[in-house]
């Protein structure tokens, strides 16, 4: 019997336009993607956030770039991207798919990001998309030993300044030693299922005291969050009016405000 990946790589080998975005993918990818970029529900909150978070002064990490859908629609906004994928098929389809849409300021790198150049195991979830370095409840389909490679040494190297995260769980910890020096944006998917809303609040304040400032929230649960998965942008204070104003050309209704970060709760407001 065939598995998931032979399936849809029988069955899935043109390529489409995704509805709402204008963007064409290669179809070759695993069936949970495709269903949900067809049902407006794969990256419903990051893809609206890219038109907010970036402009041609950006040169973007992409960390956790799984199909390159992502990576594409920075890279049509931004200076330039690395998109960072530790599964090999993922990463290959990336590469199409930013060929497919001419994206010739990205790159696809397809190693596990980590603070070393270590070899690290992956945890290959069924669902492929939520597959990373760390260990959770999610369903593990496979665990394999990948390389991995220095986000300190990606970002010297490329000269980057921004950072988007979606690393299933595994951006606290890499938060803690990456060099914010450089790094004007910080993009990021929470994962308080992992390390709850202390570890939210351990990344809020990381940043902060490194002049990051959470700006807006994605927070389609409502009162939720933060026990709900959600979406945090932060930048430098100087850089706060323009994005604002980008928010309200976007109209998107979940975003919100970080008001308050105290010892039991953190506070949200509406906009002012």
């Amino acid at each position: 019997m065939a598995d998931l990946y032979d399936v849809i790589q029988i069955h899935f080998t043109a390529g489409a336009v995704v509805p709402g975005t204008g963007q064409t993918i290669l179809v070759n990818v695993p069936l949970s993607i495709l269903m949900s970029l067809f049902v407006d529900f794969y990256e419903c909150n990051e893809a609206p956030a890219v038109s907010i978070m970036y402009d041609k002064s950006d040169r973007v990490l992409d960390a956790g770039a799984g199909i390159g859908y992502i990576t594409s629609l920075i890279a049509d906004r931004a200076e330039f991207v690395v998109g960072v994928e530790g599964i090999g098929l993922l990463a290959e389809i990336a590469v199409g798919n930013l060929s497919l849409n001419n994206r010739l300021n990205a790159i696809i790198v397809n190693n596990a990001l980590g603070l070393d150049d270590k070899p690290v195991t992956f945890y290959e979830r069924h669902l492929v998309y939520a597959s990373s370095t760390g260990p959770s409840h999610d369903s593990v389909m496979n665990e394999t030993i990948i390389d991995s490679i220095n986000a300190n040494t990606l970002i010297a190297q490329y000269n980057l300044n921004a950072l988007h995260f979606d690393l299933e769980g595994t951006e606290a910890d890499l938060l803690d030693g990456i060099d914010l020096t450089p790094i004007r944006k910080v993009f990021l998917e929470t994962h308080p299922h992992i390390y709850g809303s202390d570890g939210i609040r351990r990344i809020i304040l990381r940043l902060r005291d490194h002049g990051l400032e959470p700006f807006l929230l994605g927070n389609p649960h409502g009162n939720a969050f933060p026990w709900q998965s959600c979406t945090i942008g932060f930048t430098r204070a100087e850089l706060i009016p323009a994005l604002r104003e980008r928010i309200q050309l976007v109209g998107i209704y979940f975003w919100t405000q970080i008001e308050e970060i105290g010892e039991k709760e953190i506070k949200l407001g509406a906009w002012r």
